[in-house]
């Protein structure tokens, strides 16, 4: 399955964390070495960052955007956070 539109992949952290620049680094070059090797079934992967700013309500929706809009094929988010939480146990 070569050509065609790229997966998207979307990281949303807390740009300010402590973690958030490991982070970010990390994914840049795990997307740098799967393009290298051909991408992701055969396609590159288009990459996009996000900011939570550590607000759960914020978390919410930009998942909800991610998902519903841009329909995105893989999230990479926050754990073990009260944001991350939120996703898993949205309110009512």
């Amino acid at each position: 399955m070569s050509g065609g539109i790229p997966p998207l992949l979307a990281l949303i952290l807390a740009v300010l964390a402590a973690t958030s620049t490991i982070h970010e680094i990390a994914g840049e070059i795990s997307v740098e070495q799967i393009d290298k090797r051909n991408g992701f079934l055969g396609r590159p992967i288009e990459w996009v960052l996000l900011d939570d700013q550590s607000k759960p309500e914020v978390t919410r929706t930009l998942y909800e955007r991610l998902i519903t809009v841009d329909k995105v094929d893989l999230i990479i988010g926050p754990y073990a956070t009260g944001a991350g939480a939120s996703v898993v146990y949205p309110a009512p």
